[in-house]
């Protein structure tokens, strides 16, 4: 006598997994004639063993079939089915015959697998700058024709849920950006840092894999910058930036400044309230800190210190015309030389260092 045992040798957990089993057994003619006349019976059993998996159907003693499924723990793993199969020969009043084979089949069972990239996510958080990036690797081989999506997670350091992003699956590397936002589109504030990233696969059984990873930062800083009045001893007129040129009777006027980082979601205009002006000597300096309102400062962050992908560089504009001033001293800074007005305009690039440093800046005066 024999058995077979067919069936895949693989598949992904959660799945139905269908196999079967054929027996055969052979008896003299003495024993096939006395079943013919009702002497004898034949009883056929199939044993199934699938442990550690489930029956969906079929398996049973007299069964030549089992669907089984495997559940997500069992994923990652070989397991082994097998059937026992038993033929019984009872003959009437007396002994019985019993004859036994047995078969199995290895299966492999996968199960998707997400893993976030430490080294290729941002360690800090950009508000308003789309590169923010989150980078997460998925596995096995032709796991995106399983899954269904994707899901990150963004949570504070309450553990709550501010920002949940979503997309489609795609095998190996996944590079998700976003904006470094709340789901209302505001900027993820210092108090809500450390924040965490939480990715989340769903397949269509409603199985979910998932991977965390922590201490993601924002560190938030205000910016100020001082504008130089530069000294012109042959004459008696301000020969640069100063009090007369920023102020007026203690108001400020006329200078715009727009910044934010490259790839920004919102660029920033800024009035120049709070500005201190000199009011005194020639060489002096008058300091401008930017604002959006009297009482809120106006924000940046430190930038990502991750070398891969590139780190986020802030771009800062400064344009002041101011033509109730005479330049007469020739400020090197001013933009327009053949006009007696004093005008300025600035472009900085810098990242931000986790201690408020600039770092990589670069400045170019026009």
């Amino acid at each position: 006598m024999s058995v077979s045992l067919s069936g895949p040798d693989e598949g992904w957990c959660g799945d139905s997994l269908y196999y079967s089993a054929s027996g055969e057994y052979n008896v003299d003619g003495a024993t096939q004639q006395e079943i013919r006349d009702g002497e004898a019976t034949v009883d056929v059993e199939y044993l199934w063993s699938y442990s550690p998996a489930e029956c969906l159907s079929g398996g049973g003693t007299h069964d030549r079939w089992a669907t089984l499924r495997y559940l997500p723990e069992c994923g990652g793993q070989t397991h082994t089915v097998s059937v026992t199969y038993t033929v019984t020969i009872s003959y009437g009043g007396g002994p019985s015959d019993v004859a036994s084979a047995e078969a199995s089949k290895e299966v492999y069972i996968k199960m998707p697998t997400v893993e976030i990239e430490d080294a290729l996510t941002h360690d800090y958080i950009v508000p308003f700058w789309v590169d923010n990036r989150i980078r997460f690797t998925m596995g096995p081989e032709g796991v995106e024709s399983r899954i269904t999506g994707w899901q990150v997670l963004v949570k504070d350091n309450a553990d709550s849920v501010v920002r949940m992003l979503s997309g489609a699956c795609t095998d190996g590397l996944n590079d998700v950006r976003w904006d470094g936002c709340n789901a209302i589109g505001g900027a993820l504030t210092e108090d809500g840092s450390p924040y965490s990233y939480t990715v989340r696969l769903c397949d269509p059984g409603g199985y979910q894999y998932v991977d965390e990873l922590g201490s993601r930062l924002i560190k938030e800083w205000s910016l100020s910058f001082v504008i130089c009045d530069r000294s012109y001893p042959e004459a008696d007129f301000e020969s640069g930036v100063d009090e007369d040129t920023i102020a007026d009777n203690g108001s400020p006027v006329a200078l715009g400044v727009w910044f934010g980082p490259e790839n920004a979601t919102r660029i920033f205009y800024v009035d120049q309230y709070n500005v201190t002006p000199d009011y005194g000597d020639k060489g002096w300096d008058a300091l401008v800190e930017l604002s959006e309102a009297y009482s809120m400062p106006c924000l940046l962050y430190t930038t990502p210190t991750t070398s891969v992908p590139p780190a986020a560089r802030y771009h800062v504009y400064v344009w002041h015309h101011q033509p109730y001033v005479r330049d007469v001293a020739g400020n090197i800074w001013d933009m327009d030389e053949t006009t007696d007005a004093c005008e300025l305009a600035t472009r900085w690039q810098f990242g931000i260092s986790p201690t408020g440093e600039l770092i990589d800046f670069e400045a170019s005066y026009q």
